[in-house]
């Protein structure tokens, strides 16, 4: 069995869903602006400009590519037990 790269884990997780990354990317950078927006307000220094917001995409595009690619395993844990059930996806086998 070979070893699978991310960039094959990215291809499988975009051929699943192709909307997936641009909405993650989006509500990162929703939730990045609505955090950093009113906390820049009170510092006084000049963050403000084109870099702010690549550096913002930048980060939110790192997010989104993060969210896309599937898990290796899974966890279950059963209620009222004190059991785990792990299983290991074999997605990337041919």
């Amino acid at each position: 069995m070979r070893k699978v790269t991310w960039g094959r884990k990215l291809q499988i997780g975009l051929n699943r869903d192709p909307l997936k990354l641009l909405k993650c990317t989006f509500i990162a950078y929703s939730i990045l602006w609505a955090i950093l927006e009113p906390l820049l307000a009170f510092y006084d220094g000049n963050v403000k400009g084109w870099s702010y917001y690549v550096l913002l995409l930048v980060i939110s595009f790192a997010i989104g590519i993060y969210k896309v690619i599937p898990p290796s395993s899974i966890e279950i844990k059963i209620k009222n037990s004190n059991t785990i059930v792990k299983l290991f996806l074999e997605i990337y086998s041919n």
